[in-house]
């Protein structure tokens, strides 16, 4: 829900809508009349006013209020969006690391998560290209929670793309995050080894789609939501042509082929202890030869133009032979060799340089630029 008002951007229900109707249109009434009686318009006064009428709604502080500059605004954006970010890889990660968690504590993490997927989706829908800086941020030691909001990223950011409502968005962000759930019981020698795995082994590791609908099973009550993330755990091995595991007599479903193409592409140009990690405009073109095969053919190619020839986190040689690191990304046209915005542009991309050569850490960059710290 939007206002008019420059100091009330967005409004957040927290538990409404579980509650019954006479209790609702409660509520609405006292959020209608804090808003709209309380005589000043600033942001602490309206959030103290629906603070008092004890009402299950939060107002959101927007971003770049007051007299700022436009680099300030987007500078402020960014950090926000890694906030969120870092909060879902918090969040995540307290819910993975322990083998037994109490139902209460459990059905806390899951909503929260919830909610910051949500935030995640109302970024994406208000600046995609500062959103998708975040899916460059990479961790070799700490894969398992960086992949899991990298995922989540790049899925909802290709969903906004397809034009999914922000209700399926978020389906798919949760889908996506909890599409390796399943692997936090294989152990880590297994999955940190750098040999190729015996068949054993790579049974073990196969099963884990099984294992994250196991996990997601275990909850107290069931939604449409819960029963997509289930979807996509089971399927996001499978591929466009049938083959992949576990075995399956259809193709998968939509919000899975998205999962799947977004979960490829965040582990190739991760580094991995079997391997280096690929650069992301190589990683595109691996992908994009597999198209029809492995990935959906079609969402390949809205990928592929949501990320641009050089996705954020490439590193490229300009032609004044200066070597720098997208930060913001995007597909359009006449956007795809310049490294800067339409009218103020100085340079053009030569080539895409590989960032190890320098002893260059792309995320640590985007992340400084965003003004945070890692």
């Amino acid at each position: 829900m939007n206002t008019s008002s420059p100091a009330t951007s967005s409004l957040s229900s927290r538990s409404v809508a579980s509650a019954d109707l006479p209790s609702r249109l409660r509520c609405v009434r006292k959020l209608l009349s804090a808003l709209v009686y309380t005589p000043e318009r600033k942001y602490d006064k309206l959030e103290a006013a629906v603070k008092a009428a004890n009402i299950p709604f939060r107002l959101n502080k927007p971003l770049g209020s007051g007299k700022k500059s436009r680099a300030d605004m987007n500078l402020e954006r960014r950090a926000y969006t890694f906030f969120t970010y870092s909060k879902l890889v918090v969040l995540y990660r307290n819910l993975i690391s322990q083998q037994k968690v109490i139902a209460s504590e459990r059905a806390f993490l899951l909503k929260k998560i919830a909610i910051t997927i949500q935030a995640l989706v109302d970024i994406c829908f208000e600046d995609d290209h500062t959103f998708l800086g975040v899916s460059a941020v990479k961790s070799g030691e700490a894969y398992a929670v960086h992949h899991a909001a990298n995922v989540a990223i790049l899925a909802i950011a290709l969903g906004e793309k397809l034009g999914f409502s922000k209700v399926e968005l978020a389906d798919i962000g949760m889908g996506a995050v909890f599409h390796d759930v399943g692997l936090r019981d294989c152990p880590a020698d297994i999955l940190m080894r750098p040999d190729p795995l015996d068949p054993k082994d790579r049974t073990l590791i196969e099963q884990h789609p099984m294992k994250s609908v196991e996990f997601l099973l275990n909850q107290r009550s069931f939604s449409k939501s819960t029963l997509s993330q289930i979807v996509v755990a089971f399927e996001h091995h499978r591929n466009y042509d049938g083959s992949g595991y576990p075995f399956g007599s259809r193709r998968p479903d939509i919000f899975s082929r998205i999962v799947t193409i977004a979960d490829v592409y965040d582990a190739m140009t991760t580094q991995r202890p079997w391997r280096n990690a690929f650069m992301p405009d190589e990683t595109l073109g691996k992908m994009s030869r597999d198209a029809g095969r492995h990935f959906d053919p079609a969402l390949m190619k809205v990928f592929v133009n949501t990320l641009g020839l050089f996705p954020v986190g490439t590193l490229i040689r300009i032609d004044s032979g200066d070597l720098g690191v997208v930060i913001y990304g995007g597909g359009e046209g006449e956007r795809l060799s310049r490294p800067t915005p339409a009218g103020a542009y100085r340079w053009s991309i030569v080539m895409t340089e590989d960032p190890r050569k320098f002893g260059i850490q792309p995320s640590g960059i985007i992340a400084a630029a965003a003004g945070v710290e890692q």
